[in-house]
């Protein structure tokens, strides 16, 4: 069963970058990005992310605060350093995991320097292969990580915030006016639209951290 549930992951990692990588060869982000939004399609239907306005911001800090208030005192949930102490007893150690993706990165750095420096087809064919077997191994260690972090506090308020931020952010256009488009975090959490949602985020990240 759990060799079953790593295969899984390993998958499920595998999907995720594979999506990445088709998100990124297909737009590029910088040339549509307008008054810090972005428009796209899903579906059948137009969609912009935005960042969060002023009085937004207030909201999401807000929400942050109760769940930070919620979670400490519920003696169920613990914080991210007791969760690392507590599985290395259990002979899983989180620290390394941590190096082990350091590494890999810098491992990843170096043969895209290697890449970006020859000329040479079978080379060249190499160094991609290696490449993305490195990305493969990088992100099965960064879901098993996840996933084990997944319930402490600070990863569980960090990802209340920011889906919250996302609900308030993602607009539809209907008529020629843009709506919001979940009527609440909870609808987006349930929703199924794995294609919105995927586009949603990854372009709402865009928004928070490419200083746009």
């Amino acid at each position: 069963m759990e060799k079953e549930q790593k295969q899984q992951k390993q998958i499920m990692a595998k999907e995720a970058l594979a999506a990445m990588q088709d998100l990124e060869d297909s737009v590029k982000l910088e040339n549509i990005v307008k008054d810090n939004k972005i428009e796209f399609k899903s579906g059948d239907k137009m969609f912009r992310v935005r960042k969060p306005n002023l009085e937004e911001q207030q909201e999401i800090d807000d929400i942050r605060r109760k769940k930070y208030l919620e979670l400490v005192r519920d003696d169920s949930y613990l914080f991210r350093k007791q969760w690392v102490d507590t599985y290395k007893k259990k002979g899983v150690d989180i620290i390394k995991m941590e190096t082990d993706i350091k590494r890999i990165e810098a491992e990843t750095k170096q043969l895209l320097l290697r890449l970006a420096k020859t000329t040479d087809k079978k080379i060249i064919e190499d160094l991609k292969n290696q490449i993305l077997k490195l990305r493969d191994e990088m992100y099965a260690i960064s879901m098993e990580k996840t996933d084990l972090l997944s319930y402490s506090i600070e990863d569980q308020i960090t990802v209340y915030a920011k889906s919250y931020a996302a609900y308030l952010a993602l607009e539809r256009k209907d008529n020629d006016k843009w709506v919001k488009h979940f009527r609440d975090n909870e609808a987006l959490q349930k929703s199924e639209d794995t294609d919105l949602v995927s586009k949603l985020f990854y372009y709402f990240d865009y928004l928070l951290y490419s200083g746009v």
